[in-house]
């Protein structure tokens, strides 16, 4: 849970790849900040959390996009980029910023910390709040034209 009273942890601006001190499958917050406050997801609205060139050290699953695919072990994320909250994935992403960073992952095996938002809308998701759903490994990357896009890839 978020508390503005609690001292932030000193790693939480800038979070290492991995697991973090104190933090356990399982834990909950109400909101996105308090993931992003203590360092488990940093960002508070992106869905991939990254380390610039080195790679993204967490992804949010909040329903997001039509082409998500979650079965609790295993899930498909389709990036980050051609969303617009009020219609929907309009345009195909880009291997540009953070998807770059996710394909970095694949190419490093670097795991990544995962979240589950309330969006998720699966059995996998919380009924409200997230949910840290532990470290998962990156295996594969790929383009392909999404259902829902009006753009080529």
């Amino acid at each position: 849970m978020y508390d503005p009273t609690q001292r932030r942890p000193a790693y939480a601006k800038k979070p290492p790849f991995g697991d973090l001190p104190g933090l356990y499958v399982g834990k909950t917050w109400q909101s996105r900040l308090g993931a992003s406050w203590d360092g488990t997801h940093p960002s508070s609205m992106a869905g991939i959390a990254t380390r610039g060139d080195s790679g993204a050290v967490s992804v949010a699953l909040s329903g997001g996009y039509e082409d998500d695919v979650d079965e609790g072990y295993r899930f498909i994320y389709t990036g980050a980029g051609g969303n617009d909250h009020r219609r929907g994935q309009t345009k195909d992403q880009q291997w540009t910023s953070q998807n770059l960073a996710l394909r970095r992952n694949v190419e490093t095996e670097m795991p990544i910390r995962v979240i589950r938002g309330y969006k998720g809308n699966n059995y996998w998701s919380p009924r409200e709040g997230y949910i840290y759903a532990g470290l998962y490994e990156a295996v594969a990357c790929w383009k392909e034209k999404g259902d829902e896009s009006d753009d080529e890839c």
